[in-house]
């Protein structure tokens, strides 16, 4: 997927993060120790040509939900849903806000609709329902984004 990453980035003019480009350029040295260099060389190459759907899918594994559209599936939105997710993942509520760069007080607010939605009186509640229904946070990167809201 580093090579998928490292085209995209190229064609589309894409900066990357550099806590990204770290994680990139681990995973790209961690692959080839375990693959050996001809075999990486290989897998580089078929990512560089690899076509953009075609690296969705292979990212997103098999069984996995197709990339949503906007619509709510569902009780929840997609914004609760990335809520919820983030509640299983054990955030704070003032963590919660600055990842998605919004106030605590909404923060706060999504999570009590959800518990509403969802019918349960706390965050252990809704952390337990979204375990159980397969939410989990994406990517809760060591460095995360903070926002001075």
């Amino acid at each position: 997927m580093a090579a998928v990453v490292s085209r995209m980035s190229r064609e589309w003019s894409l900066s990357a993060w550099s806590p990204r480009i770290r994680q990139l350029d681990e995973a790209s040295k961690g692959a080839r120790t375990r693959l050996g260099a001809r075999k990486s060389d290989g897998a580089w190459n078929d990512g560089q040509t690899m076509s953009t759907a075609r690296a969705l899918e292979y990212a997103l594994g098999p069984g996995r939900p197709e990339p949503e559209t906007g619509t709510e599936v569902g009780p929840l939105s997609r914004r609760e849903r990335e809520v919820v997710a983030l509640v299983a993942a054990g955030l704070t509520s003032r963590e919660i806000a600055q990842r998605l760069f919004i106030a605590e007080r909404t923060a706060e607010g999504h999570v009590e609709r959800i518990r509403n939605k969802l019918g349960v009186r706390s965050k252990t509640e809704v952390a337990t329902w979204a375990v159980e229904h397969g939410f989990v946070a994406r990517n809760l990167d060591n460095d995360p984004p903070t926002s001075k809201v």
